[in-house]
């Protein structure tokens, strides 16, 4: 009683709304006394610029590194946005982002959380963008966040065979109706792979939505989309996925789709393929993805990258297969779509003179490889268009 510390607690966080339990408050949470907040050691403050590689936009007058527990809060003139190199991401321990805050990663920016990750913004509170140049990207373990994440895609149909990509989704539970266009030049396909029939299934169809179980995004599951015109603002919204999504016997009919399957990445940053970590079991090593400007697929060897949102067709050799899509394979990764010849092989390309196609067979050196046909490191033939 009397206590001159009665309503004077203090906080060197500004603009702190949330209490020990991280609820939310209409105020700064005051107990009755000169407060030390143990959750949070720095806040953004944004007094300087957006930059979040810049001291003077946070309460320490210092840039966070891995060991920050940092809280961006509400009420304040300017949000962070974070652009860096895939080889700097920006890495913190903790984020929380408060209610009517907001955290931009650019198309060149990238973020690695690798303790709790709470955003009470909802969708429009993390936002990843995306360029024809490259797209942004997070990697976390919490579960539940919820963000927008942008995808840039190129249009045009100068011919029936242009402008496709394989794409996936990175939130859980997205409406493929959200990915549809209308209007006069504005027409858009967009369609599943079947293997046991070998077809392609378009979603304008009714038959799509018996196959794919629904109108949104299987998680993990690849699609294959053209648009008639650029698409810079499709965006999805939601939860991020952040757990493995593992298949067991995916279907192998040698008549029909000869085990090819079209899967995706369902992370919101690149991944390594076959790193170690996919337990592939009667499955192919080496996967496909779809080059656009070649229209035929490409080879992916074992850590090569698969980039956020792209979808990629394996093969599987028996009844009994197996494969694990791995949280522990994300990278970040600038490249905003895979579609051209990886270096570090032997590549032998084959085009009409008119360059308006191509075909590449790769050659490797491998030492554990054999003369004949290895499943583990050699890939069958996946016609396209060329």
């Amino acid at each position: 009683v009397n206590s001159i510390a009665i309503n004077n607690g203090l906080s060197s966080l500004p603009h702190m709304s949330l209490d020990f339990d991280l609820k939310q408050r209409d105020g700064s949470p005051d107990i009755g006394a000169y407060e030390f907040d143990p959750l949070f050691s720095k806040a953004w403050t944004g007094s300087a610029s957006s930059e979040w590689d810049e001291g003077a936009n946070w309460s320490t007058g210092q840039i966070p590194d891995g060991s920050s527990n940092i809280l961006i809060p509400s009420n304040i003139s300017s949000y962070p946005e974070i652009s860096n190199t895939p080889a700097s991401p920006a890495i913190i321990g903790s984020l929380n982002i408060e209610a009517a805050a907001s955290l931009n990663i650019l198309s060149d920016g990238y973020l690695t959380v690798t303790g709790d990750f709470n955003n009470l913004a909802g969708e429009h509170g993390l936002v990843i963008h995306s360029t024809d140049i490259s797209t942004g990207s997070v990697i976390h373990m919490t579960p539940n966040v919820v963000a927008t994440i942008q995808r840039y895609i190129t249009g045009g149909w100068p011919s029936w065979d242009a402008g496709w990509h394989q794409i996936s989704s990175p939130v859980v539970a997205q409406s493929i109706g959200a990915f549809t266009t209308g209007g006069s030049g504005n027409d858009y396909d967009f369609y599943g792979w079947q293997e046991s029939s070998n077809t392609w299934i378009n979603y304008k169809a009714d038959s799509f939505h018996t196959w794919n179980e629904g109108d949104d995004f299987v998680t993990g599951r690849g699609y294959f989309v053209s648009y008639e015109q650029t698409q810079e603002n499709l965006a999805f919204q939601g939860e991020v996925n952040v757990t493995d999504i593992g298949y067991t016997n995916l279907s192998n009919n040698i008549d029909q789709g000869k085990g090819w399957h079209l899967l995706g990445n369902p992370f919101a940053s690149a991944i390594k393929w076959n790193n170690g970590d996919w337990n592939l079991s009667h499955v192919s090593g080496v996967a496909k993805i779809w080059s656009e400007t070649g229209k035929s697929y490409l080879d992916i060897v074992p850590n090569e990258i698969i980039p956020q949102a792209q979808g990629f067709f394996v093969q599987v050799q028996a009844a009994e297969n197996q494969l694990t899509i791995p949280a522990s394979s994300r990278i970040h990764d600038a490249s905003s779509w895979n579609k051209h010849p990886v270096e570090g092989r032997i590549a032998l390309r084959a085009s009409p003179l008119d360059d308006s196609s191509w075909q590449t067979t790769s050659i490797l050196q491998n030492a554990e490889a054999t003369y004949s046909f290895d499943f583990e490191y050699d890939a069958r033939f996946l016609p396209g268009y060329a």
